[in-house]
Order: C-alpha cells, then sequence, then structure tokens
C-alpha cells in the first residue's frame, strides 16, 4: 500500500444477515431517503410563504405519489442496473433480475423512474407537473446523500488515481490511491445541492416554476399541457361561448361528473380541506337526533316517517343522531333512513360508518327520487355548497359577473357588456339602492322549492344549519378552501372547495312560496343551547379524563362561541314545516 493514504475503512456493505436474506446498508439508504424526503416534502407543501397561497398539491396527493415514485425508483433502478451494467448474465441468469437482496440498482434507472412517476401521477391527478417536479427535485439531494454514502461504504464508483493526503485505496480499486469521489458527490449532490434548492424555495422559487429560457408559468397559471382535466374543459367552453358565469363554474368546478371536487375526494376532517360541526364533536349529532325525535312526537308519531338527510358527509352527523334517538321509544322503529349524496367517494364512506345501524339506508341524487311521504329533513352546510350566481352594479345597471381569459392567459373575473334586464325589480327592496360597484349573490330557488312543496304536501319539518346572513344583502362571499386554508377561486378548479354565504331571508322566501311555513333563522348558538348542549357537555366531561374534559370544552366553545374560530353567530338555524305543525323545538321564542 503506498505511503501517506488512507486504508478503506473495514466496512460490511450489509448490515445484518436474515437467513438466506442481507439487509444491505445501500437498501437502508434507499428507504431512509424516502422516508426523510417524504416528511420533508409534507413540510414544503404546508408552507404557504413558499407558494405565496395554498400549494398546487395537497400533503394527501403527495402522500399518494410516495408509493408511485418509489415504485418508479425500485423498478426504474433494477431494470436500468440490468440493462446498463451486466445485460449478458441477466440474459443468461433471468430468474436473478428479481433477487433484489442481491443488491445491484442504477441511479440513472432509478431516476428515470422517477420521472416517469412524477408526469404520469401528475397528469392522472391534474397537478402542474413542474410544481411536482419541483418538490421532487428539493427532496432529491436527500437519497442522493444517503445513497453516494452507501456507494462509499460498498466500496464502489471511487474516482481516477490522486496523491492528495485524503487519497484512498479502495479493496477492488487495485494497489493505487483513488479520489473517494462518493464522498464528493454526497457533500456537494447532496448537502450542497438541497441547501441552494432550499435557499432558491426561499427566494420565491416555487412561485414561479420556470420552463423554457423565457417562459415564465406562475403557479396559479401552469402550462396548457399542465392543466388538470377540468380547467381544459373549462377554458373550451369559454373559448367557444365566451365567459362563463359564475354559477356554472362553481357547478362544474364542485360536481362535474368525472373531475368535480366532491365527486373525486373525501373533503372533510384533518386529512380534508375542512371540518364541519358533527366533526368537532359527537354533541352536535346528538343534540340534532334528540330535536329530530322532539319533531316526530310534535307530528303525532307516526308509525312511519321519512329521515332525510341532504349532503350527509361522512354519515357522522347521522351516526350519533340515530344513536342518541333511541331515548325516544317508538321513534327509530318508525323512521326509515333516505340519504341525498351525489359524491360516489362520500357515499361509500357513508355506508362504512352507518353500516353498525339497524335499518336499511337508500342514497338518492335529489330530493325528488325520495319515496313521498312525511319527512323530516336535515341540511348541515349543504345550502353553501350549491352554486350562486353574482352581478355587480356599474353604471346604474346590474351586469352578470362572468369568468374569462385574461390577456395573459390567467382564468379572471369578468362582467357582461351589457346589464340584466329588469334584474332591479327582482332585487329585495334594501338591495335595490346599493352603491356601485356593489355585488348581489343568489341561488337558483330549485332546491329550496322543492323542499317547500314536498313539506306542504306531504307533511313534515326540515332543519338547516350552514353560515350566512339573516337577511340579504350585498357582498361578495365566495371563497375557495383547500388544506383548511383559504386559496383563490380560480387557481385550481375541481380542486378547491367552493362555498357561499347562505342568504337566510331569500331561502325562506323560496320555500314558503311553496306552502311551507318558515322559523328563524336564529344563531347556531343559541339553537344548541335551548337544545341543551353545555348541559350534554357537563354530562360527558364528569365520566371523562382531564384531557378528554379539555377537548370537550375546547369543541363546545368551537360551537357555540361568537369570537375568532366560533361557530356561534356566523352559523344560522332555520326550521321549515307544514302550516298546520307549530313551532318546532329549539325555535320557541
Amino acid at each position: 500500500m503506498p505511503l501517506l493514504v488512507i486504508p478503506f475503512p473495514a466496512f460490511d456493505p450489509v448490515l445484518v444477515h436474515l437467513g438466506p436474506f442481507a439487509i444491505r446498508w445501500y437498501a437502508l439508504a434507499y428507504i431512509a431517503g424516502i422516508l426523510l424526503g417524504w416528511l420533508y416534502a409534507r413540510a414544503l407543501i404546508r408552507s404557504e410563504k413558499l407558494w405565496g397561497g395554498t400549494a398546487p398539491l395537497t400533503m394527501v396527493d403527495f402522500d399518494d405519489f410516495v408509493l408511485w415514485v418509489t415504485l418508479g425508483i425500485i423498478l426504474g433502478g433494477r431494470i436500468g442496473y440490468v440493462l446498463f451494467y451486466n445485460l449478458p448474465h441477466f440474459a443468461a441468469h433471468p430468474l436473478e433480475i428479481f433477487q433484489l437482496w442481491q443488491g445491484g440498482m442504477s441511479f440513472h434507472g432509478g431516476f428515470t423512474g422517477c420521472v416517469l412517476a412524477v408526469i404520469l401521477f401528475a397528469r392522472k391527478r391534474g397537478i402542474p407537473i413542474l410544481s411536482l417536479g419541483d418538490i421532487t427535485c428539493a427532496v432529491g439531494p436527500i437519497g442522493i446523500f444517503l445513497g453516494r454514502l452507501a456507494n462509499f461504504i460498498n466500496g464502489e464508483l471511487w474516482g481516477r488515481s490522486a496523491d492528495v493526503p485524503w487519497a484512498m485505496v479502495f479493496p477492488g480499486g487495485g494497489p493505487l490511491a483513488r479520489h473517494p469521489s462518493q464522498l464528493y458527490e454526497a457533500a456537494l449532490e447532496g448537502l450542497l445541492l438541497f441547501a441552494v434548492l432550499a435557499l432558491l424555495m426561499r427566494a420565491g422559487a416555487l412561485r414561479e416554476p420556470v420552463f423554457g429560457k423565457d417562459h415564465v408559468q406562475k403557479m396559479d397559471q401552469p402550462l396548457m399541457t399542465e392543466l388538470s382535466p377540468l380547467e381544459i374543459e373549462i377554458r373550451r367552453r369559454i373559448g367557444a361561448a365566451g365567459p362563463m358565469p359564475v354559477g356554472e363554474y362553481m357547478a362544474l368546478c364542485l360536481g362535474d361528473p368525472q373531475h368535480g371536487y366532491y365527486m373525486t375526494r373525501d373533503p372533510l376532517g384533518a386529512r380534508g380541506d375542512f371540518i364541519t360541526a358533527p366533526e368537532i364533536s359527537q354533541m352536535f349529532g346528538e343534540l340534532i337526533g334528540l330535536w329530530m325525535a322532539a319533531a316526530w312526537k310534535q307530528m303525532g308519531a307516526p308509525d312511519r316517517i321519512r329521515i332525510v338527510e341532504f349532503g350527509p358527509g361522512r354519515g357522522t352527523l347521522m351516526n350519533d343522531a340515530l344513536r342518541a334517538a333511541q331515548a325516544m321509544p317508538g321513534f327509530r322503529d318508525a323512521l326509515t333512513l333516505h340519504l341525498v349524496e351525489i359524491s360516489p367517494v362520500l357515499r361509500a364512506q357513508q355506508e362504512r360508518t352507518l353500516a353498525a345501524l339497524p335499518l336499511s339506508v337508500s342514497w338518492h341524487a335529489a330530493l325528488e327520487e325520495v319515496p313521498n311521504g312525511p319527512a323530516i329533513v336535515v341540511a348541515n352546510e349543504f345550502f353553501d355548497a350549491l352554486p350562486i350566481n353574482q352581478a355587480v352594479k356599474i353604471d346604474g345597471g346590474w351586469h352578470e359577473r362572468r369568468i374569462g381569459i385574461d390577456a395573459n392567459n390567467h382564468l379572471v373575473f369578468t362582467r357582461a357588456r351589457e346589464p340584466l334586464p329588469r334584474f332591479e325589480q327582482l332585487l329585495p327592496p334594501a338591495v335595490r339602492e346599493a352603491p356601485e360597484p356593489s355585488i348581489f349573490e343568489w341561488r337558483a330557488d330549485t332546491a329550496a322549492m322543492e323542499l317547500g312543496r314536498r313539506l306542504a304536501n306531504d307533511g313534515g319539518v326540515a332543519l338547516a344549519i350552514d353560515y350566512g346572513h339573516a337577511e340579504s344583502a350585498t357582498g361578495e362571499t365566495l371563497q375557495a378552501v383547500g388544506q383548511h386554508a383559504y386559496a383563490n377561486a380560480l387557481a385550481s378548479p375541481g380542486g378547491l372547495d367552493l362555498t357561499a354565504h347562505v342568504d337566510f331571508q331569500a331561502l325562506a322566501r323560496a320555500v314558503e312560496a311553496m306552502g311551507a311555513k318558515a322559523f328563524g333563522p336564529i344563531e347556531q348558538a343559541d339553537f344548541l343551547r335551548r337544545l341543551g348542549i353545555e348541559t350534554r357537555a357537563a354530562s360527558l366531561k364528569a365520566k371523562a379524563t382531564a384531557r378528554a374534559a379539555a377537548d370537550i370544552d375546547s369543541a363546545l366553545a368551537r360551537l357555540i362561541g361568537r369570537g375568532r374560530g366560533g361557530m356561534g353567530a356566523l352559523f344560522k338555524a332555520a326550521a321549515f314545516t307544514h302550516p298546520s305543525l307549530g313551532v318546532p323545538p329549539g325555535f320557541e321564542r
């Protein structure tokens, strides 16, 4: 061995043997790189500062992508090793191709598999390829760093002969001292590249992915080849017929059969985009169950009653409600359950949640499909998701607000050139004298009028709980939510939840026009207090641990609180009944 050189450490490339199988340092480098990269990517996606708003993909998207990229790396790395390094041997011994425990992965093949995974997954989910590629590149140096350390441990991929003091004699490199190039690459391609990319992201690189020398593509307006299928369809319609009404855009984003927001995902809970009252605490659903039982008693306790829920979410509300409703003798035996739900994803979740109930459940796309007969209807956060139309007051007239494409190829809000004819005559008196440029929102009355017709003809009662205003007024309330944060409503069609405040005065007017009677709205805090939520909370706390009691207090404050983060004042409750029924529970003056 030459003098003044470093002998190669006596590393064993195998960490541990398990019978005929060996766990190698190189395999652990792949596993650790993927796990650390996954954790780092989730942190990047959560950081709105890096994106200038909500990231164009969710943490759930990246969780799913990890499987794709892992398969891409493993399959690509193995196929690359077979093709590039020892094809004649594997051609003669094809079964050894599958013996991954013997080692043998190609960086070039793994890289190719990773790129294919990015392209295929991005197209499948409608995620901008450049944005998914940026995140993948940002976490890549972690894997490169660990992989090069594993190359060093394996004593492979050494460099040229050298006379530097840190040169090494590698077991397979002959008697010459060589550069430990694996360590150079670990430091430069791993640590240094990781730091450079982190600095670029802090400087705003994720906000403006670059494609080409002079083409900067902003995050909220990806290249046409990267647009989601729904945005492509929206742009096609705008190109063919001109700017699109806000209501049409919202309906496509939420309910498109293939790409609509509610048709493709479960949006609820901590892993979703928002949390509703039933997910906050069991108390909410339990009180609704007691309300239904009391309403049934008020109706004369009919032998058969249809319980109908609009937009049942995960089925949590109804599961808690029917458990609590057992306190009313005979109620559970009289009811049949009907859920109005258009999302196949949520229908499947509802079926799982309600599987243990000793009754059959029927699903319907609309109230019109529910069999006739007396009914108790519950609609929690349902009407806010129905599409809204908008008009803006300009030059003394009300112009329909629409969505078009500007000179920079961005989706933008615009308005019709001509005012809506005789629109002012249809407005509530308090809105007609609104100053310019006020915005007025309204919904189609179809669902509300069908509810009123059903109650007036067949008897029953309905409860609607939603966020909104008690009286018709101007003001834009359309909003988009993703990953529990507000977002640009035009940034990711079909990828965000779009909602708008409920106009309870307009809702009541539509129901009453069909012969039913309206009560309220009252604040959710008042409604839940009248039903006994504070007593229920005290009862639960009496049997709870200190930590669980604190959670109950937190949920109670969220449901009836009127301050920041509280739902008590923002959310309202309204009831609609057959004219002969009288005042429903919780709405007594």
